[in-house]
């Protein structure tokens, strides 16, 4: 077999704001999440999503957090 796949996807925040309570209830969702990391260590999948403010990305070091995927191979791309 093909083994697990994964992926570390780093948020990308365009201007000062919020990431809504929906769009990490979406994350948490996908088949392939495993954990935010970085920033956003604090989220558990089983929590009631919240929203939570982010700064503008600058660069690697002001990105909001990160999500990590774990699955098939071909889960991870498509998520």
């Amino acid at each position: 077999g093909e083994g697990l796949g994964a992926a570390v996807i780093f948020l990308r925040a365009p201007l000062d704001g919020w990431l809504c309570g929906a769009a990490v209830a979406q994350i948490v969702a996908l088949r392939t999440f495993h954990r935010f990391e970085r920033a956003l260590p604090g989220l558990r999948a089983a929590s009631r999503p919240r929203s939570l403010p982010v700064r503008r990305t600058t660069g690697l070091f002001t990105s909001p957090g990160a999500v990590v995927l774990v699955g098939e191979p071909s889960d991870v791309e498509a998520d």
